[in-house]
């Protein structure tokens, strides 16, 4: 059937300006649905990161309750540097120092807010000083806590850059306060560093070191 007989009979296709002000339509609604819809997945993934952070810094107070002000972290160390935000810009700079003297291009200690360890220390007993490695399997679950929060099994691993070097290894996260942390390190760590995604400070702060893009990544 031609399109005059279409005409004729009361049927019309859409026309080419027609058909361009449809996609435009539809193109604009994606524009405005698209970041809506990712706006609420990230404000979800928020709030059950908080809720996760309260749950755990409330079983860690009953814990401390009934054991005599003891965190309950992994081996018998416990952290003996609070983090402060010493220039009170909102980031607490954390500096490990494992080798000495520092490597070429990393911070002074001058510029960090907390330093850990004095260079003559592994890492493991250097971020002993200032972070301990929650033991939730083995000290807050089920007595404590309910169950695991997400992503509490998975550690921080950092590695080398492609140039060899280890100077500029950052960690960033946060503490449950709000502020932001960037953790230094001069030396690689690894898993068996104790260093986790669920850690807490001397003041029973939990810090999750790892950004929030990751932590909801899965």
């Amino acid at each position: 059937m031609s399109t005059r007989e279409k005409a004729r009979n009361g049927q019309r296709g859409l026309t080419r300006l027609e058909i361009i002000i449809v996609v435009m339509v539809l193109a604009s609604l994606t524009l405005f649905v698209v970041p809506v819809v990712s706006g609420a997945i990230s404000s979800f993934r928020d709030q059950g990161k908080e809720g996760d952070i309260r749950n755990v810094e409330a079983s860690l107070g009953r814990y401390r309750s009934d054991n005599g002000d003891v965190l309950p972290i992994l081996g018998a160390a416990n952290p003996t540097r609070a983090l402060v935000d010493a220039d009170g810009d909102g980031v607490i700079r954390v500096k490990v120092n494992t080798t000495f003297p520092d490597p070429t291009g990393f911070p002074a200690d001058s510029t960090a807010d907390v330093v850990c360890g004095d260079g003559s220390t592994t890492m493991a007993d250097s971020l002993a000083q200032c972070f301990g490695a929650l033991d939730l399997a083995g000290k807050l679950i089920p007595t404590y806590l309910n169950g695991a929060p997400r992503h509490s099994s998975e550690a921080v691993t950092a590695a080398a850059d492609a140039s060899g070097s280890t100077a500029d290894l950052v960690i960033t996260g946060a503490d449950s306060s709000g502020n932001s942390i960037e953790l230094y390190l001069d030396a690689n760590i690894t898993r068996g560093d104790g260093l986790q995604v669920w850690n807490v400070d001397r003041d029973g702060k939990v810090v999750l070191l790892k950004s929030d893009a990751e932590y909801g990544a899965s």
